[in-house]
């Protein structure tokens, strides 16, 4: 009996030794290369497959012309490689012999108004450093953008995957900025009588809610269509409230956050949509939505909420790391190779529920009336609304004259929109996000739009 299994046993090594040869034999160095970068991804995200599993796998990607299919994703190979680069040092960071427990919750990430400003300068300085740096015809920043895009995009949202793709997306830009990217919890402005006034619409924070973006951090920025940035805060959809937030909370599986969902009103994915609709202007489209750099931060607070669903999920004995739901839509299923990095195929579906993936960041959590200030501005940024007991947002500082004026006025804002596009024209930004939700005080005056420019 035992020689039998020692028979068996060598004649699988040798065949998986001889099917690896074969492949190696057959692609080019570069593949074979990439065949390696496979085998090693998913021996350290992929826990739960045999070595078997894992060889044929990575043999079955690496059968493919991977050159070719850089068109599926609407990027260059110079933005691909630059990629590459990134998601390795994610890569290596979430592996078990990497400088100890240094991968241990590398990025704590905080609600956006409790950074002081010299915080928040420093991130959006690396923002900028990126924009600036040259990447062949484009820069680092917009081949981070260029991700969420092309063919991406159908597995990336409207299933399962939209949790845990968009994850290690925010790694990426982690990996790009060596900073935490501050989250912005909408819920604090949704319970302000009017979202649109805001601090975080002033020059301080993201600066420009109505129009071109010339003010702010992000002022002047070209997107790859070769326009500027543009918003009209307040449109159309809905922040996310705290009600929202307590709906997703409420429930125990994943199966019942995730779309397709029989009810909206627990769909963590439809409250990710509301903002997006929104803002309006590149941030309301699939397709240019990272453009804008306010998308990261939206994303953050996805991530956050997601992440304080895990955490009740392990209170109650689910491992979250293996609640992913099955179903019908085959770009959702959980073994299917995670689209948007053509050079490292590794990583599957399921991988961005992985708990090494988790621990690269932890969260502060949002602002609540008992800590409801941030002394380290020369003005407020928060607010108690003590009759709700909730913490919301500050409007815009009286000092921030320009945005200040056009708080006050509305007719002006709206105006100075609509400006915008009969400058530049339909917005090339393709199909939008769909809000199921929509908040009461919303105008109606979506700005229009038309194909994306390539």
């Amino acid at each position: 009996m035992r020689t039998g299994s020692m028979q068996w046993l060598l004649v699988i090594t040798v065949a998986v030794c001889a099917c690896t040869a074969i492949v190696k034999a057959t692609v080019n160095t570069h593949s074979s290369t990439l065949y390696d970068k496979c085998l090693y991804n998913q021996s350290v995200v992929s826990l739960d497959l045999p070595p078997l599993a894992l060889r044929r796998e990575c043999i079955e990607l690496f059968s493919l012309d991977i050159t070719n299919n850089l068109s599926t994703y609407n990027i260059t190979s110079d933005e691909s490689l630059y990629i590459e680069s990134l998601l390795r040092k994610v890569i290596s960071d979430i592996s078990p012999g990497h400088r100890g427990k240094r991968q241990i919750n590398r990025w704590n990430r905080r609600e956006v108004r409790t950074l002081s400003p010299r915080e928040w300068r420093r991130f959006t300085t690396r923002l900028n450093v990126l924009k600036r740096q040259r990447l062949g015809n484009s820069n680092r920043y917009d081949a981070i953008a260029n991700v969420h895009r092309g063919a991406v995009l159908n597995s990336a949202h409207g299933g399962p995957n939209f949790l845990g793709w968009h994850r290690v997306y925010l790694l990426i830009l982690e990996a790009a900025t060596q900073y935490p990217t501050p989250y912005w919890d909408s819920s604090l402005d949704f319970h302000m009588s009017d979202p649109t006034q805001s601090v975080l619409w002033s020059g301080e924070f993201f600066g420009t809610g109505f129009g071109t973006v010339d003010d702010g951090p992000f002022a002047s920025w070209i997107t790859p269509s070769g326009i500027s940035l543009v918003r009209n805060i307040g449109n159309a959809g809905s922040l996310i409230s705290q009600d929202g937030v307590r709906n997703v909370l409420s429930r125990t599986r994943h199966r019942e956050i995730v779309e397709p969902s029989p009810n909206p009103l627990f769909s963590l994915e439809a409250y990710h949509n509301g903002p997006h609709v929104w803002v309006d202007g590149q941030l309301s489209s699939p397709m240019t939505a990272a453009q804008d750099p306010i998308f990261f931060l939206h994303h953050a607070f996805i991530d956050y909420i997601w992440e304080l669903f895990r955490t009740r999920q392990r209170r109650i004995g689910i491992m979250s790391a293996f609640d992913y739901p099955r179903v019908q839509n085959p770009l959702h299923r959980p073994g299917r190779i995670m689209d948007g990095w053509p050079f490292i195929r590794g990583l599957r579906n399921i991988d961005g529920f992985n708990e090494r993936f988790a621990r690269m960041t932890s969260y502060s959590r949002s602002p609540t009336c008992a800590r409801c200030y941030n002394p380290t501005w020369p003005f407020p940024v928060l607010q108690c609304d003590v009759g709700n007991r909730r913490c919301i947002s500050a409007p815009v500082p009286p000092q921030d004259t320009v945005a200040f004026a056009s708080a006050m006025n509305r007719g002006n804002q709206v105006a100075r929109a609509r400006s915008s596009v009969e400058r530049i024209g339909p917005l090339p930004i393709g199909g939008k996000f769909e809000s199921v939700f929509t908040d009461a005080r919303v105008r109606g005056d979506t700005l229009p739009y038309g194909p994306v420019n390539n």
